[in-house]
């Protein structure tokens, strides 16, 4: 979270921008220059209205004022969540499922080779994740599959892990046309948020 931000800011992406290579003794480095690919962040606008009534001033106790400061600021927070992760509609940010470059994979049949793929195809892009975000739908069913039909098999969604990583599920997470359920696996740490105001 970058915070306190004023404009627009350019950020250099990891991994571009430079290049190495093995030399001779006494030989020329391979010359790239520096000039990366830039991540944009710009300022997109949310925020509500509350009409609170006159009677409802007059005769409620400081605690309704709270209780409606804390209602409108956990629903702009639902708001941000919502865009991090699905955001590129009109006015909103991009989100996870919407930004260029991001991986795709089917889990139309949800068995453990699956998931080890979808690990795999992380791996070859030398990513590691460090968690896993999942529709409700989803974690339902994967709670529900087991890794082997052997007896005492563990199930695909065990612990609040998938394949030993961190996993939550949230309504955030949309579900996928026709019901089929949506899983996004990946290193968070990437992830960029920027703060304009409070």
């Amino acid at each position: 979270v970058l915070s306190g931000l004023h404009g627009n800011v350019s950020i250099p992406k990891y991994g571009t921008g430079t290049t190495v290579g093995w030399v001779a003794e006494g030989g020329t480095l391979p010359d790239g220059g520096y000039e990366p690919t830039n991540v944009t962040l710009a300022p997109k606008h949310a925020g509500g209205v509350i009409e609170l009534s006159r009677q409802l001033i007059q005769q409620s106790s400081p605690d309704a004022n709270r209780l409606v400061t804390d209602d409108l600021s956990a629903l702009l927070a639902q708001a941000i969540d919502s865009a991090a992760i699905k955001g590129g509609g009109t006015n909103e940010p991009d989100g996870i499922l919407v930004a260029a470059g991001v991986q795709t994979a089917s889990l139309a049949t949800l068995d453990w080779p699956a998931i080890l793929a979808l690990f795999e195809k992380l791996g070859l892009k030398n990513c590691e994740a460090n968690a896993v975000l999942a529709s409700i739908k989803t974690r339902t069913k994967m709670q529900a599959a087991l890794k082997d039909s052997v007896a005492g098999s563990a199930y695909l969604w065990e612990n609040g892990k998938v394949n030993d990583v961190a996993a939550y599920a949230t309504n955030q997470v949309p579900d996928a046309a026709a019901g089929a359920g949506t899983l996004i696996a990946g290193d968070f740490t990437q992830a960029l948020l920027g703060i304009w105001s409070e």
